[in-house]
C-alpha cells in the first residue's frame, strides 16, 4: 500500500455479492464523460462535478432489505437491484421486500415472471417499513414494470398492517 492508497476489507457480502454500501475517500475531480452517466451502483454522475472512480456518491446507504420469512438474505440500495437478484435467482420462494427510506431510481425496477430466466419465485411482497416512503425517479418507462410476475403484492400500509397507505 502506498501513501496514496488505502486498504480496507472487501465490501462483499455473504452470498458473495459485492455490497457497495461504503464510504469513498476519494474527492478527486474527474472529467465527464457521456458513455459513463452513473456510478457502479446506478447512481447517475454529476455532469459538473463529477468525481473520479467507481462510486459517484460520498456515501451509499441501502433502502431496500429482502427477506425469506423472518430472515434477511441481502440489502440493496434501491428496489432495482433487489429485483436484479430475484430475477438472478438470487433469492427464490416467498419473497418479503421492505422499503426502509425513500429512494430515486435510475432505471426502471423491472420484476420479470417466475420461471423466465433464472427468476424462481412463488410470491412477492412489497412494503413500507416506515411512514411516507416515496420512490420517485425521472424517466419516461415505468418506475415498477412486472414484466409477466404474478403473485406479486405491493402493499403500501407499514409493515403490512393496519388501514392507512403510506407509500407515495
Amino acid at each position: 500500500v502506498d501513501a496514496n492508497s488505502i486498504s480496507t476489507p472487501t465490501g462483499f457480502g455473504s452470498d458473495l455479492t459485492l455490497k457497495s454500501s461504503f464510504e469513498s475517500t476519494a474527492s478527486m475531480p474527474a472529467v465527464s464523460l457521456t458513455e459513463v452517466s452513473s456510478d457502479f451502483n446506478d447512481i447517475p454522475r454529476s455532469v459538473s462535478n463529477p468525481l473520479m472512480g467507481a462510486i459517484e456518491s460520498a456515501s451509499v446507504s441501502n433502502t431496500v432489505s429482502v427477506y425469506n420469512g423472518s430472515t434477511l438474505l441481502a440489502s440493496y440500495i434501491n428496489l432495482k437491484f433487489a429485483f436484479d437478484a430475484i430475477n438472478a435467482g438470487t433469492h427464490t420462494g416467498t419473497i418479503t421486500v421492505k422499503l426502509t427510506a425513500n429512494e430515486t431510481l435510475p432505471n426502471s425496477a423491472v420484476l420479470n415472471e417466475s420461471g423466465v430466466g433464472a427468476a424462481n419465485f412463488s410470491n412477492v411482497t412489497i412494503y413500507p417499513t416506515v411512514d411516507g416512503i416515496k420512490i420517485t425517479g425521472n424517466m419516461t418507462t415505468p418506475l415498477i414494470y412486472l414484466n409477466g410476475a404474478d403473485n406479486v403484492t405491493i402493499d403500501g400500509r407499514v409493515n403490512g398492517q393496519g388501514n392507512t397507505k403510506s407509500l407515495e
